[in-house]
């Protein structure tokens, strides 16, 4: 029977920090996919996926999992690391780390979601929703996370995230041409 996430990393906080490498394995693909989707540049979403298994690997002992999966908190981790990337950036640039949610122009991890962001209306659709709400439409349908993940990802309560995720799909089908809203859904039909 092959172990749990969580097993491993208690494993690896337990001394045996080779086996971090089948979480790394497992997980390389959709984080850097996560943090892809959020920069407009391939090397830095390779270097950020790094920080982030890296600041996992140092604080593995930190994991526990009684306060969530092994998945949620890596994703936590990332979603700082990118809060911070854009916060230094804010910095240099005065930009305003909202824009740590907004999508990348063309260049993105994955050929389905490149698929996706060629509708100019969708695209145009997500950057003008608040980022909050953009957020969890992202980890729900393009990370395919479950709403108590998105949740303890976020910060916000279970109830709050369905309700956020109900409301802003409703707000989009409103907005949206129906071949538009339909690759919300399904961006690997869109050529």
């Amino acid at each position: 029977m092959e172990r749990t996430d969580e097993e491993i990393a208690i494993a690896c906080s337990e001394s045996s920090l080779q086996e971090f490498d089948h979480l790394y394995l497992r997980y390389s693909r959709p984080i850097y996919a996560f943090i892809s989707r959020r920069t407009s540049d391939r090397a830095i979403a390779e270097d950020l996926t790094s920080t982030v298994f890296l600041k996992a690997l140092e604080n593995i002992r930190s994991f526990t999992p009684r306060k969530g999966s092994f998945r949620t908190w890596l994703y936590r981790i990332a979603r700082n690391v990118l809060i911070d990337h854009y916060r230094s950036h804010a910095l240099r640039r005065t930009e305003d780390i909202e824009t740590a949610w907004d999508l990348p122009a063309e260049s993105t991890a994955e050929e389905p979601v490149e698929s996706m962001l060629r509708d100019r209306a969708l695209v145009k659709a997500l950057r003008a929703l608040k980022p909050s709400a953009r957020e969890v439409v992202l980890l729900r349908i393009y990370e395919d996370l479950p709403y108590s993940e998105i949740a303890q990802i976020t910060g916000k309560s279970e109830g709050a995230t369905k309700v956020l995720f109900s409301r802003t799909i409703k707000e989009l089908r409103n907005v949206l041409p129906p071949l538009s809203f339909l690759l919300l859904f399904f961006p690997h039909f869109h050529s």
